[in-house]
């Protein structure tokens, strides 16, 4: 117990008084002599018990009347308010932690529906005259105001599903009270600690500061999520799922609403998967696909993952070469035999490539690489790191010096460790990514090897960190490496008749056709959703229908930029009604590390803990004080007296 008053706590020694005048002013009983009435006697004894009984509670009443009255004037409370003062205003900042690891369930509570709970509480209880900031995990979604309105406001929010960057919290915290004087300042966070910290956290204003951080219990470990879709050649899915306990699920894909796809997965000890699907109806107009995995454990946010594959487009190549040799004449017709191509290619000598602007393209193709510049190395890097891709041949003029100090000092290409030649014979060649998508719809399952495909010279290289899609002799032959947001696939020989028969063979298909079409669409899912949080931009104003709703010119809003507030499909008309296109909408995956120690270190923390949810304890900011109950305890002991004195003989 603390006081408010401490100079009231010297008159402590004014409750003895009772017991003084007691002492001074009691009187002693009189004796009475009887000779033989026995009975008169043992009645004054009982009158004299019942009056002295009477005369102590009196007093221990009186004494903590008198203690009761002066400890009003000391002002006790409980807690620690060493650094409020109970005279002022308080200011309160609170951030609610709406991300979507605070969606993760424990007990049939999630941890947001336990923070948002307490903290309903926690300002229920807080003086009249405090000022309540909150700030939630939603940039735009914040309240100034009154304990009443606040809470009103606490019952509207719901998760939001993307990481905060906690310096925006503190940083709002420090110019909010660096700018008010005169008032107590205070700051809690709700959280799990699974925040954004970026760098270290620094506070330019002195205030207090509270954290409550929220665990889970040990289903968060079994949580199945649907990380991400890579898209190649608009039709090839490949599904990234992690599950840390090994689950089994059912994987289910659904196409504007319509079931696709569905697939039994076991993960067994595996922690990752990689499924592969191929969508045979997809046709040239885009679609809204849904990926969704039958998990009902823990986190339910990122059991689904939207996205959208675009209406088919051409797409522009820029093809590295000589445009009179054999192998680029016989790239561009195989190109031009496909009657669904997306490709447009255009032809450039090597000498010119710098010259070229290559975010035109969507792919870049090296016939060879007989030179290669440390500018053009970091050009293609930064090309192909931003979501392009590149398909690289070695040739027969490969310049050894430019490859090692460019292409793998640069782009990281595996080293060159020789070069094999056969004068009168051939190599074979084997298939180890059967399941890539290059391959698709190309051989038979189960086959491996191509007989009649002859490999005449080639470089052996070094695998490092690159996937091995086709080998010979043993050695890497075709490879294939992601890159930023972009691949490069690698193939170690020429496309020259002296070279290999690849292009005047089948393999031709899966090795540049199939190739160059994934390629053009391989860019992971950077495009094909988007996060809430993010925005839709335009040039002109457009239309944003929201997931599920139609087009309503009369009430919608037209503007050049919109918020992403929600998963699912969001629709862009032009200004006069036409449709555009879709965007899909996901939650943010939880990416960020736990950070609750350095929480610990910056604020005074308590750990909320699974088990405690419900019956957790209020949190207050401000102490409890204990003069409406001091006041309750005078009235009562007067009462007490009075009845004492009266009824009492």
């Amino acid at each position: 117990m603390y006081f408010e008053n401490l100079q009231y706590l010297y008159l402590i020694p004014l409750a003895v008084l009772p017991l003084l005048i007691y002492l001074i002013f009691r009187k002693k009983p009189k004796k009475l002599v009887f000779s033989s009435l026995f009975l008169l006697k043992n009645l004054s004894k009982n009158v004299n018990r019942r009056t002295k009984i009477k005369d102590i509670i009196l007093l221990i009443v009186r004494t903590i009347l008198i203690l009761s009255v002066i400890l009003i004037f000391a002002g006790p409370f409980l807690g620690d308010r060493t650094d409020f003062d109970p005279g002022k205003r308080t200011s309160a900042v609170f951030y609610l932690d709406t991300s979507s690891s605070m969606a993760d369930e424990s007990a049939g509570t999630t941890k947001f529906d336990a923070a948002r709970n307490i903290l309903i509480r926690s300002i229920n209880g807080v003086p009249e005259n405090t000022t309540a900031f909150i700030l939630t995990s939603d940039p735009g979604e914040k309240f100034k105001g009154n304990k009443k309105d606040a809470l009103k406001f606490l019952n509207s929010v719901n998760i939001y599903g993307r990481e905060r960057p906690l310096k925006e919290i503190t940083g709002f915290a420090d110019s909010l009270f660096n700018d008010i004087s005169n008032t107590n300042k205070i700051l809690l966070l709700l959280t799990d600690g699974l925040v954004d910290a970026g760098e270290n956290i620094s506070f330019e204003t002195s205030y207090r500061r509270h954290a409550l951080l929220f665990t889970s219990d040990e289903s968060r470990k079994a949580d199945m999520s649907v990380d991400s879709v890579i898209i190649s050649n608009r039709t090839f899915l490949r599904i990234s799922l992690t599950s840390a306990a090994g689950k089994q699920t059912r994987l289910e894909l659904y196409q504007d609403g319509r079931k696709i796809y569905a697939q039994e997965i076991v993960f067994g000890s595996e922690r990752y998967k990689m499924v592969n699907v191929e969508l045979k109806d997809i046709g040239n107009a885009g679609a809204a696909v849904t990926v969704e995995v039958n998990d009902e454990s823990s986190n339910l946010l990122n059991n689904s993952y939207n996205f959208t594959i675009n209406d088919l487009e051409k797409k522009k190549m820029l093809l590295i070469g000589d445009k009179d040799s054999r192998a680029v004449k016989n790239i561009l017709s195989l190109i031009d035999t496909n009657p669904d191509s997306v490709l447009l290619p255009q032809v450039i000598d090597h000498e010119a490539v710098n010259s070229v602007k290559l975010s035109d393209f969507s792919l870049l193709f090296f016939s060879s690489i007989s030179n290669f510049s440390s500018f053009t190395a970091s050009s293609v890097k930064n090309y192909v790191t931003e979501g392009g891709s590149a398909y690289f041949s070695a040739g027969d003029k490969l310049n050894l010096n430019d490859y090692s100090a460019n292409l793998v000092g640069s782009l990281g290409f595996p080293p060159v460790s020789g070069y094999e030649k056969f004068t009168d014979s051939y190599a074979g060649i084997r298939i180890e990514e059967m399941k890539h998508p290059i391959f698709s719809d190309v051989f038979s399952e189960g086959f491996t090897g191509a007989n009649s495909v002859e490999i005449f010279n080639y470089y052996k290289v070094l695998n490092r960190n690159w996937t091995n899609l086709i080998t010979v002799a043993k050695n890497p032959l075709f490879l294939e490496k992601k890159l930023g947001r972009g691949s490069i696939l690698f193939l170690t020989t020429g496309l020259e008749k002296n070279n290999s028969n690849i292009l005047e063979n089948g393999i031709s298909v899966p090795v540049v056709l199939n190739s160059l079409l994934y390629l053009a669409g391989s860019e992971s899912d950077y495009n094909a959703s988007k996060t809430i949080g993010d925005t839709v931009e335009s040039d002109s104003y457009f239309y944003l229908t929201k997931p599920g709703k139609s087009l309503d010119k009369a009430h919608d809003e037209l503007s050049k930029k919109f918020f992403l507030k929600s998963p699912g499909f969001y629709r862009a008309y032009s200004d006069e009604g036409v449709f555009l296109k879709q965007t899909a909408v996901n939650y943010e995956r939880e990416k960020f590390e736990d950070n609750t120690e350095m929480i610990k270190e910056n604020f005074s923390s308590k750990i909320i803990n699974y088990n405690d949810y419900s019956d957790t304890d209020l949190i207050s900011f401000e102490s409890r004080d204990l003069k409406d109950h001091l006041l309750i305890l005078i009235l009562t002991l007067l009462c007490a007296e009075i009845l004492i004195v009266r009824l009492v003989k």
